[in-house]
């Protein structure tokens, strides 16, 4: 048979497997592994405890001398080389939240890593994106080529009551004297054109909004002209170069005027 229904009550199951090219069929409608389908969801009913229709847990002793792969969802697709198909799109893993009523929190995809004792580690990651452009010619117009894109969008009488934005980044809890920077954008080689590109084709206030009890310290009462050419109310934005000692500034003011 070209598609076969393998059913499982109630079993112990050591491993599935598909390892032969048969001609699966293809289509939506035929996936190899499937809870509901893609058309119609498996109906589950109010909840009354926590639900969790696919489950993977793990417990690995840490061998010191081991170099492996620890991994708890492996999933690759190769598109080849053969074959040019430049009207189809692919995702190795594409999630789908559908809201239709309030809930108390949701996420897209929601991860946690939790640490405790002491110990020492490579890199601790939350998320690693690496997007590798290889050594050939990647044409993308009028497209992008990014490792991140985020994107927030509605129809035009879309309103959200409270805060909303595209991304947020933030250091919560007690981390006095362990977070070097909230956001770290760097060039370790080659040349690039900017540090932040800014394409700004809708209305916006402000470029930047600065907030908190800790921005309070760098405003300055009304005053009149002096030596910095600026008068009324001002800013001093402390800034850190490598290699320079004393603190410097950015400054914005309410307004200018020239000082001789």
């Amino acid at each position: 048979m070209r598609y076969e229904q393998l059913t499982i009550n109630q079993a112990t199951v050591r491993q599935i497997l598909f390892d032969q090219e048969y001609d699966y069929e293809q289509g939506s409608a035929y996936p190899l592994i499937s809870i509901g389908t893609y058309a119609a969801a498996l109906e589950v009913g109010a909840l009354t405890e926590h639900f969790f229709p696919r489950v993977t847990n793990l417990e690995v002793s840490n061998d010191g001398s081991a170099s492996k792969w620890i991994i708890g969802d492996f999933s690759k697709i190769t598109i080849t080389d053969d074959n040019a198909q430049p009207n189809n799109n692919v995702a190795v893993y594409r999630p789908k939240l559908a809201l239709n009523e309030g809930i108390g929190n949701a996420w897209g995809m929601q991860m946690d890593i939790n640490c405790t004792g002491s110990w020492s580690v490579n890199d601790l990651i939350g998320v690693g994106i690496f997007l590798d452009l290889g050594a050939g010619t990647i044409t993308s117009t009028p497209g992008k080529v990014a490792a991140v894109q985020a994107d927030i969008y509605g129809a035009g009488t879309a309103a959200v009551t409270g805060e909303c934005y595209a991304g947020v980044f933030r250091a919560r809890g007690n981390i006095t004297g362990v977070v070097d920077a909230i956001l770290h954008l760097g060039n370790q080689n080659g040349a690039i054109t900017s540090i932040i590109d800014m394409v700004i084709d809708g209305a916006v206030t402000y470029a930047f909004d600065f907030g908190g009890a800790a921005c309070d310290a760098w405003t300055s009462a009304d005053e009149a002209a002096h030596e910095l050419g600026a008068y009324d109310e001002y800013v001093k934005i402390p800034v850190k170069v490598d290699g320079v000692t004393p603190t410097l500034y950015i400054m914005a003011a309410e307004s200018w005027q020239s000082v001789d």
